[in-house]
């Protein structure tokens, strides 16, 4: 079960980032996946998802003329 659902966030990721599979994957999804990351020794990626969803992760654009 663990492998299906970190699967499903992993194919969501490669198609169109991390942002995206974000986005397109139910809160319980992105949780299931979560406890699946730290299963299989990936706890820092884990960690990575719950700042992503916490602090709701956007892109946004500078403003013209500002220095990045």
């Amino acid at each position: 079960m663990h492998l299906s659902y970190l699967l499903r966030v992993h194919n969501s990721a490669m198609g169109g980032g991390l942002g995206l599979a974000v986005e397109v994957n139910e809160p319980f999804r992105l949780k299931r996946a979560m406890e699946a990351m730290r299963y299989f020794g990936l706890a820092e990626l884990a960690e990575l998802m719950a700042d992503l969803i916490e602090h709701d992760w956007t892109v946004t654009t500078p403003s013209p003329g500002t220095t990045i």
